[in-house]
């Protein structure tokens, strides 16, 4: 197995990965903290339009993972495999999903856990609480305003109100396509909408709406599902499954009253194409036994 160290070697020495060079690096500038010239330039060439993102390891040689699903006492998780190299490496997302509405996305970062959690507020709504934990050290200042406004490249928040259904409604919105960048599309990244938060997510979500536009339950026959969706359809299922058992036989998922079973964690792993993924990121999967496993992508 190839640890995080052993990827970053990947790299020829003072050299960031520049596909639009000949030989496919360019030299890395020597200031010890990125400029704002460099970190625009590692941007552009990183894929992801995100200043915070200004030290990238490498990308993966093609964009169409292969999910395998794996379902657990406290939900499931998950690999997106893709090709990393010509030597016959392959990079592993792997993301949690926690009943009943946590997710934890592919390690990015060191000393870093991430959790998400979508809290129903009503029948239409959820609340998004991302919560980030550091492991080596304490927050800082600069880690909780950048925590407040995870949106200020696009904008930020529009003027808080009392709604919790619209307290945190960004500037960026349907209303006005999320700002999308179609210059950006066309020659930097695959989709114009800047990496700001979940920004992303929600230009894919908040527009699943009837055809009138309202109403925001959207018609799940009018679908099309494909071998990247499996995660959402194994997750989908074990949700039905799990409610039918609560209603039928009053018994809930076995993480309500065994926490234990969530003390997980998500992993990214660079691994030879014959190793068994899951016993490779076994330990790291668990929360608190090694350090975190993680590849920083383009």
């Amino acid at each position: 197995m190839k640890s995080i160290s052993q990827a970053q070697n990947l790299i020829p020495p003072g050299k960031l990965f520049d596909p639009f060079s000949g030989d496919g690096w360019q030299t890395e500038p020597q200031a010890e903290k990125p400029s704002g010239d460099r970190t625009r330039r590692v941007g552009v060439f990183s894929q992801i339009y995100c200043p915070q993102y200004a030290v990238p390891i490498r990308a993966s040689l093609d964009r169409a993972p292969q999910l395998e699903v794996i379902p657990t006492d406290y939900g499931a998780y998950y690999s997106a495999r893709r090709k990393w190299d010509d030597e016959g490496n392959y990079w592993h997302r792997v993301s949690q999903y926690i009943f009943p509405f946590h997710t934890m996305i592919a390690a990015s970062t060191p000393d870093q856990v991430h959790l998400r959690s979508f809290i129903p507020l009503d029948d239409h709504y959820c609340m998004l609480i991302s919560q980030q934990g550091h492991l080596k050290r304490s927050f800082t200042e600069e880690d909780r305003a950048r925590a407040r406004d995870s949106f200020s490249l696009a904008g930020g928040y529009m003027e808080r109100n009392s709604d919790p259904r619209s307290r945190y409604f960004t500037k960026a919105h349907k209303g006005n396509d999320y700002l999308r960048d179609y210059e950006l599309e066309k020659t930097t990244q695959f989709c114009g909408i800047l990496f700001a938060g979940n920004l992303q997510d929600r230009a894919m979500t908040e527009l699943m709406c009837n055809e009138d536009g309202i109403e925001p339950i959207y018609d799940r026959s009018k679908e099309h599902l494909g071998t990247t969706d499996r995660m959402v359809i194994a997750v989908r299922r074990m949700l039905i499954a799990a409610a039918k058992k609560m209603r039928d036989e009053g018994v809930l998922p076995a993480n309500v009253d065994n926490v234990d079973l969530d003390r997980v964690r998500s992993v990214s792993a660079i691994l030879p194409n014959n190793a068994d993924w899951q016993a490779e990121t076994e330990a790291a999967r668990r929360a608190g036994e090694v350090p975190v496993m993680y590849v920083t992508p383009l």
